[in-house]
């Protein structure tokens, strides 16, 4: 889900790049005036940023998950510190869940929300067509919200329909025949620490952390604390510090491009390591949502699409990549997994561009890196090789150094390449020809890299 609509844009507060001279004898603040006449203009611009976005940033953020983050911790203290049942603990968590859904997103979403799950619910007593019925149900559900809701009202919640349904699915194939009872199974779909912003967890991680709460030793307190000090940096790192940087290097080739991808993966890190931290507040083992270092640094396109977001790949690969394989090959489950990822995101015109254009690169490189691994006998495949793998050339040969070298940088640029579908001028609508007209810009590079090596992979 994205919040940056609403910290995002430095136009709500003093702009340190487009403010005239002449406006400062506007404000009131004269010190502001005289610290412009002299100090160097970077001194100013990081102070006023630091005033006016990061702080501001910060404190909105804060108080805005700060019920979810506050109710967690007090569920998890009664928890451990009181005698309720189990029962008792999944009744208070619906309750509580739901009163926080209303807070955060207002009763006609929650009830939207609900609506579905208790639809989902009835339909699960159905064994023989369930598995069918309630996917189906769920794309309706989906292409409802795109099609026919108020954008922004959609745009505000998409996230929080995502989880709904991956949780919905994930019952319905794992639960084969004894159904959860109905408190359990709403308590389950709507629990605190997930269902607002994610990430997904199964129904047995769910009932774990109501059976057996983590306790609170103060390095285990340490780590989790680190995953909110994280999501705050990605925040400052998107919404502010990149905005500098980006009116310096406007207009630079490669350089433009790689920071305006390079900040929509911050705000995706921000998401991932805040959901992190929520859901840690109730878990017992450490729960990860995101590996920052494999994506920045890609081996491969394959590191770029498993640690982007772990529980969501784990969940495609258990629910829909795993069962397409049973019945089509390697090429049709990757791009059917792809399609369903689109689709729980919304249909998004530059989601579907960037996971179909992800799964053919992904797929390309894979195939390419084999076939010249398998040729030369080097360690130069998509995944590291293991310590004592069959190849002659080791991954200390400087030429196999070089070559994974080239591989990095390859799908480094990849990444910028796609990510630019993300940065929007004033008023831009979020459609397919904005997609086609960013990438047509640098000549769909990209895509012509993957086509060559695609041919060259099938004349090895």
């Amino acid at each position: 889900m994205d919040f940056s609509g609403d910290w995002g844009n430095l136009d709500t507060y003093i702009d340190p790049y487009d403010q005239e001279f002449d406006d400062l004898f506007h404000l009131d603040n004269y010190d502001l005036f005289k610290s412009y006449e002299t100090e160097p203009e970077w001194i100013f611009n990081l102070k006023n940023i630091f005033f006016h976005c990061i702080i501001p940033s910060i404190i909105q953020t804060l108080s805005r998950f700060s019920p979810i983050i506050l109710t967690c911790i007090l569920f998890q203290i009664l928890c451990l510190k009181t005698n309720l049942s189990s029962k008792n603990l999944i009744h208070l968590n619906l309750a509580t869940s739901l009163a926080l859904l209303i807070n955060f997103f207002g009763s006609w979403v929650t009830v939207y929300l609900a609506g579905m799950a208790i639809v989902s619910y009835c339909i699960q007593n159905l064994i023989k067509i369930k598995k069918i019925l309630i996917p189906t149900l769920c794309f309706i559900h989906l292409f409802y919200g795109q099609l026919k809701l108020d954008n922004e009202v959609w745009m505000s919640f998409r996230g929080a329909e995502m989880i709904l349904i991956m949780k919905i699915i994930s019952v319905t194939i794992d639960v084969e025949t004894n159904v959860p009872e109905f408190i359990s199974y709403l308590s389950y779909l709507f629990s605190i620490n997930s269902s607002v912003i994610g990430p997904w967890i199964s129904y047995g991680q769910f009932l774990n952390q109501i059976s057996k709460p983590s306790g609170a030793s103060l390095s285990m307190l340490k780590k989790k604390l680190s995953y909110l000090v994280y999501a705050m940096i990605t925040l400052v790192c998107s919404n502010c510090l990149l905005s500098l940087i980006e009116s310096y290097v406007q207009g630079v080739p490669l350089v433009d491009m790689y920071f305006q991808a390079f900040s929509f993966r911050q705000s995706n890190y921000f998401i991932c390591y805040l959901s992190q931290f929520i859901l840690n507040l109730n878990q017992t083992d450490d729960y990860l949502v995101v590996k920052q270092m494999p994506i920045e640094l890609p081996r491969s396109m394959v590191n770029v699409v498993t640690n982007w977001n772990l529980p969501m790949h784990y969940w495609l690969k258990k629910y829909v990549f795993h069962n397409l394989k049973k019945n089509f090959g390697i090429f049709v489950s990757i791009f059917g997994t792809y399609f369903v990822s689109s689709a729980i995101h919304g249909f998004d015109p530059n989601i579907i561009l960037i996971l179909f254009s992800i799964g053919w690169f992904a797929y390309v490189e894979f195939e390419f890196r084999a076939k010249i691994s398998d040729k030369l006998s080097s360690c130069i495949g998509s995944r590291e090789c293991k310590q004592k793998c069959t190849h002659i050339n080791k991954n200390t040969r400087l030429a196999v150094k070089t070559m994974n070298s080239y591989f990095y940088l390859l799908n480094m640029y990849h990444l910028a390449y796609l990510g630019q579908l993300f940065y929007f001028e004033n008023g831009q609508d979020i459609t397919f020809s904005h997609g086609f007209n960013k990438w047509s810009q640098t000549y769909y590079s990209s895509h012509l890299i993957s086509l060559v090596m695609f041919l060259s992979s099938k004349i090895m």
